[in-house]
C-alpha cells in the first residue's frame, strides 16, 4: 500500500512538472512573436496565461537555450514600450528564478537598469522588476545587482537617476537578511557611503 502511495505521488509530481514545462514553452513561443504582425492577436492570450496561477521554476526555464533566453528580446522590447511594459512584470510574477539560476536574468536586469537611467518612468518599472527577481533569489544575487548599480553611479559620474537606483537596490541588499528585510540606520549610512564613494571614483 505504501509503495502504491509513493508511486502515485511521483506520478502526480511528474504530471505537474510536465504541465509547468508545457505552459512555460507555450508562453515563450507566444513571446517569440513579439514585434511581428501576429503579436496583436496573441497579446491577450499571453496576458491571460501570465496572470494564471504562477508557474514558478522548471527545468528548461534558465540556461542556454532556455525559455528565458528565448523570450529575452521580447521582454527587452516590452520594457522599452510605453504600453507593453506590464507584460514584463507579469512574466516575473509567473516565473521565478531561485538562487543559483539567476545568472542570465541578473545580467539582463542590470543592462535594463543602465539603459533606463535617462527615463524616470521606465527606471521605476525596471526597479519593480528587479524587486520581483530579487525576491526569488539569495543574498549573493541581490548584492551583485547592487554592485552593478554602484558601477552605474561611477560610470555616470553620480547622476541622480543612478544614485536613486543604487539607493533602492542598496536597501534591498543590506536588509536582505534583516528581520522583515528592513534596513537599519547603520545600513542607510553604509549605503550613502557606498554611493558617495562610487560617485567620486574614476
Amino acid at each position: 500500500m505504501f509503495v502504491l502511495m509513493i508511486s502515485a505521488l511521483r506520478g502526480r509530481d511528474a504530471r505537474a512538472a510536465r504541465s509547468k514545462q508545457e505552459r512555460g514553452e507555450n508562453i515563450t513561443a507566444l513571446f517569440e512573436q513579439y514585434g511581428t504582425k501576429a503579436w496583436p492577436a496573441v497579446a491577450e492570450k499571453v496576458a491571460s496565461l501570465l496572470k494564471m496561477e504562477p508557474v514558478g521554476y522548471f527545468a528548461g526555464l534558465a540556461g542556454p537555450g532556455g525559455c528565458f533566453r528565448r523570450a529575452e528580446s521580447a521582454l527587452t522590447n516590452c520594457l522599452q514600450s510605453p504600453t507593453d511594459f506590464t507584460f514584463v512584470e507579469w512574466y516575473f510574477h509567473c516565473f521565478s528564478f531561485p538562487a543559483g539560476t539567476q545568472g542570465d536574468v541578473l545580467q539582463w536586469c542590470a543592462r535594463m537598469l543602465e539603459s533606463s537611467l535617462d527615463d524616470p518612468s521606465r527606471l521605476q518599472h525596471c526597479l519593480r522588476v528587479a524587486n520581483l527577481i530579487i525576491a526569488a533569489g539569495g543574498s549573493a544575487e541581490v548584492q551583485w545587482l547592487y554592485h552593478e548599480a554602484l558601477e552605474h553611479v561611477r560610470r555616470t559620474n553620480g547622476s541622480p537617476a543612478a544614485k536613486s537606483a543604487a539607493l533602492h537596490l542598496g536597501r534591498r541588499s543590506y536588509s536582505f537578511l534583516r528581520p522583515g528585510r528592513v534596513p537599519t540606520v547603520y545600513d542607510e549610512q553604509a549605503i550613502a557611503n557606498d554611493i558617495a564613494s562610487s560617485a567620486t571614483s574614476k
